[in-house]
């Protein structure tokens, strides 16, 4: 391009017509209840001293020496420089930002603190992420490294802002002026630095850093994934469980979000990291207990080792390969990928046939859906806080399993609604009249006349038996008589004949 900061606002526009955004405006701010997989931008121009531009819609309450109010105000509406998903908002911003170009030296540290009120208007589930692009290196009366500007860095940090560097240079071969820069900038970015910094041609700039920006393949998309595996909530408390977490080829594939690699890793990016632990590093506790990596498996979101034992790795739980489509055509066109709400997910029991789906031990074959259909399992969670988010499961602590929780029968006030809960596990009591939870529900005879499982249960008469619950436990002639299931042989209140084989 025949100028470099015209060049670099049409490839940020080129980008912005790519990415799904929330279609929010400006003044939604922290109350957005977006998430995932869409996007909300703010454009910040840096380069005078002690000043920061953005498009404001009026001058109104703003400092010409920080904000550029002295500039003619736009054509239209812009974000009056805060985070906007509207596509049109967006493009007046950058139009504004192509009319006004500050065309001086290099500082920084203005934007930067201008970036931290950005952020403030963006909820705590919501990514945080900031790029920052330059051509030149910082004004040597600026600070020059991270450890120089703490205020800033410290702040960004603490409302987990992933911060980027991007050097733009007008040709392939480096010079002096973008080496400087990359010396300048690359100290402000996130630990490790090479993670999150490239210096590329100005030309390159929309392949290289922002084409695949989603795709945890790329660089930045390396980088924000292995962030957010760091931080994730742990699995006691948080409704998701990051990929690198699941250490069972079992539940990584019930994870959506995740696929399995059988492929077993040759070494690990962290240096103890344990390639059977998913390359997770044992903690100071369980190091100091003289566990070393074969002595600990990876399950249900957390490592825990035994004396003695050896676990070898067996494969490793990875961020599925659906993730990195940002865009739903691209997403629904991937084999074994689906759209779901805002985001690309890996498809799971979505076998045609009831052989497929019954091979996988994750599904099961639905008859109650004509036609039948592959449905995962219910409650396929290992670890308390996804199972705990599902509406329809709980945790159980004593057993480590997630079930399906138990229905309040008693709340059913319809007959037929009661029969038919899914649970399986509410009857009708037409002495009650009323819904009821079920009780005597063993298969066998031995169990079901056991006394110690339960004393008010009777197994039943004829050529197909089933376990229910006695009836006619009263002790007085009257109560027994008011019970037309029940008969009073003289001294006793018994089941009438009738009643005994009335579930067979």
């Amino acid at each position: 391009h025949p100028h470099g900061y015209y060049g670099m606002v049409e490839m940020l526009r080129d980008w912005m017509q790519t990415l799904p955004l929330t279609g929010e405006d400006h003044t939604v701010g922290a109350a957005s209840t977006v998430t995932g997989g869409t996007f909300r931008l703010a454009f910040v121009q840096f380069s005078r001293t002690d000043e920061y531009w953005v498009c404001k819609n009026t001058n109104d309450g703003c400092s010409v020496s920080t904000r550029g109010c002295d500039q003619p105000t736009p054509t239209g509406t812009c974000t009056d420089g805060l985070l906007s998903g509207s596509l049109s908002e967006l493009n007046v911003d950058l139009d504004w930002h192509e009319t006004n170009y500050m065309k001086s030296v290099t500082y920084m540290a203005k934007a930067l603190e201008d970036a931290v009120t950005v952020f403030q208007g963006s909820p705590s589930h919501r990514q945080h992420v900031l790029i920052i692009i330059t051509d030149g290196a910082m004004n040597p009366k600026e600070p020059q490294s991270s450890s120089e500007i703490p205020p800033i860095r410290q702040t960004l940090d603490a409302m987990d802002v992933i911060t980027f560097g991007v050097v733009v240079r007008k040709t392939t071969q480096h010079t002096k002026a973008d080496l400087d820069a990359e010396e300048t900038l690359k100290p402000i970015t996130s630990d490790p630095h090479d993670d999150h910094f490239v210096n590329v041609p100005l030309d390159d700039m929309l392949e290289e850093v922002f084409k695949d920006f989603c795709d945890p393949a790329g660089r930045f998309g390396a980088a924000i994934q292995a962030h957010n595996q760091g931080s994730s909530t742990p699995p006691a408390t948080g409704g998701t469980v990051p990929c690198s977490k699941w250490g069972v080829k079992l539940e990584c594939r019930a994870d959506q979000a995740c696929d399995w690699q059988d492929q077993v890793p040759t070494s690990c990016a962290a240096t103890e990291g344990c390639l059977n632990l998913n390359c997770l590093e044992l903690s100071a506790t369980q190091k100091a207990a003289g566990f070393v990596c074969e002595n600990c498996m990876l399950a249900g979101g957390s490592v825990t080792c035994t004396a003695g034992a050896k676990n070898t790795a067996s494969g490793m739980c990875v961020t599925t390969e659906c993730e990195k489509y940002c865009l739903e055509p691209d997403c629904t066109a991937a084999t074994g990928c689906f759209w779901d709400q805002d985001k690309c997910q890996r498809e799971v029991c979505e076998y045609p046939t009831q052989t497929e789906c019954v091979q996988d031990d994750l599904c099961d074959w639905n008859t109650t859906k004509v036609p039948a259909e592959c449905d995962p399992k219910d409650c396929q969670h290992f670890a308390s806080g996804p199972c705990n988010a599902d509406d329809k499961c709980e945790w159980d602590a004593a057993t480590g399993t997630c079930n399906p929780k138990e229905p309040d029968c008693t709340q059913i006030t319809d007959e037929q609604k009661c029969i038919a809960d899914p649970s399986g596990l509410c009857d009708w009591d037409c002495v009650s009249d009323s819904c009821v939870k079920k009780v005597c529900m063993f298969t066998d005879q031995t169990s079901c006349e056991n006394a110690q499982n339960d004393p008010a249960c009777a197994w039943g008469d004829g050529a197909n038996p089933l376990c229910h619950k006695k009836r006619c436990m009263v002790t007085t002639q009257a109560d027994c008589l008011a019970d037309t299931a029940c008969n009073w042989d003289g001294s006793a209140c018994a089941e009438t004949k009738c009643y005994k084989h009335a579930d067979e």
